[in-house]
């Protein structure tokens, strides 16, 4: 909702910690979900007392993120917040931080059953479904558990100088080529090898 830049060294420094500015740059998408919070009636709509007037600006970003996710076998979860059964678990926010008739207007506007409590109209979070008290449960999937690359963290004596996606059955020398051939990983050899550390499916340590 807010603009804002990083510092040229800042992405510097970290550019030279993990070889590149994006540590994450690789994403599986089976394996990544984007989650939504918040974006309901009470933040979103005119007049409403939590309104928010910035938030209704990025919904366009959120819908081409969402889809995007979507597209590519992701999953994208919107959370909501109630104020059911919050009168003791909340009962500091409400009761110290809130006026009174602000608390009171707080309890009926984000109940289940009020307008408030609603997704923004304007979100694509499939109305197919209906609200998403009513969508159903998913079902388990088996094969996701199944990895096939795994991303390594690479270290030079001790310190991170990156990460490697290597294939999940790679035996020990092709781990180890694989981590002495990436080009981001040589930059830092700069004497001889005296030993590999290798921490199975977690990490890669080049002893020099």
């Amino acid at each position: 909702m807010h603009e804002l830049s990083i510092p040229a060294d800042l992405v510097a420094r970290v550019t030279e910690r993990a070889g590149r500015p994006h540590p994450f740059d690789v994403i599986d998408p089976a394996k990544t979900a984007f989650v939504v919070v918040d974006m309901q009636n009470y933040f979103m709509k005119p007049g409403f007392q939590g309104e928010v007037p910035k938030a209704r600006a990025i919904v366009p970003a959120v819908n081409r993120l969402a889809a995007a996710v979507r597209e590519l076998g992701g999953h994208v979860v919107w959370v909501k917040n109630a104020t059911n059964d919050t009168r003791e678990s909340w009962s500091v926010f409400h009761d110290w931080l809130h006026t009174p008739e602000r608390r009171d207007r707080r309890y009926a506007t984000m109940d289940l059953a009020h307008e408030g409590h609603a997704l923004w109209g304007e979100l694509g979070f499939g109305h197919e479904l209906g609200e998403l008290l009513d969508a159903p449960w998913p079902k388990p999937d088996p094969g996701a558990l199944q990895v096939d690359v795994i991303e390594w963290v690479v270290q030079v004596n001790g310190k991170l100088r990156g990460s490697i996606r290597i294939p999940a059955g790679a035996d020990r020398p092709a781990i180890e080529s694989a981590v002495l051939e990436d080009s981001t990983i040589q930059r830092h050899l700069t004497g001889p090898i005296k030993k590999l550390v290798i921490v199975p499916g977690k990490l890669v340590n080049v002893v020099l």
